[in-house]
């Protein structure tokens, strides 16, 4: 189960070690996935849990130290109910009354598991998904097979590393 999660959340975790150096070296975030740090409603709550995405997947496979040949499927499982649930459950953003700019009105960006939209940062035209607006059924049919795809180059890649990494190593 737990290299199952890791499958279902590689590809976003992965692109963080892309955009992350691609900054910090070029100020740009090549892929997007990262971008949100650096808008200027970002929180320091924010902040400080942005970490989770460059520990899990190192943490979680240590720990497993393969990935079971039932995680790609499983993983499937996992994207589609979480994306599912997420679009019934979380709107995309919210509305408040801001305590710092005289009670204006501010909107805060959800959009959990990309239920919504894809993540709006990410303009690589391979991962477009939504630009002719379609309806919500559409839509995630289109985010599950596009994500199903990854998923299944995530857990190649996943499974390749810890081969190489705890090859010969007591599990």
């Amino acid at each position: 189960i737990t290299t199952a999660l890791c499958v279902t959340v590689g590809i976003d975790q992965l692109l963080w070690y892309v955009d992350l150096p691609s900054y910090l070296l070029f100020g740009k975030f090549v892929v997007g996935v990262a971008r949100y740090l650096i808008w200027p409603e970002t929180s320091w709550t924010e902040w400080l849990t942005f970490t989770h995405h460059l520990w899990t997947l190192p943490v979680f496979l240590y720990c497993a130290r393969e990935v079971h040949i039932v995680s790609f499927p499983l993983s499937l499982i996992f994207m589609a109910t979480a994306s599912t649930i997420s679009r019934w459950m979380i709107p995309i953003s919210i509305d408040f009354l801001s305590k710092e700019k005289s009670r204006e009105i501010e909107r805060k960006y959800l959009n959990v598991n990309l239920s919504h939209e894809l993540w709006r940062d990410i303009k690589l035209p391979f991962l477009q998904i939504n630009s002719d607006n379609p309806e919500a059924p559409t839509y995630l049919c289109r985010l599950w097979l596009r994500w199903g795809a990854l998923n299944l180059v995530v857990f190649c890649v996943l499974r390749w590393m810890c081969g190489v990494i705890f090859e010969g190593t007591e599990t």
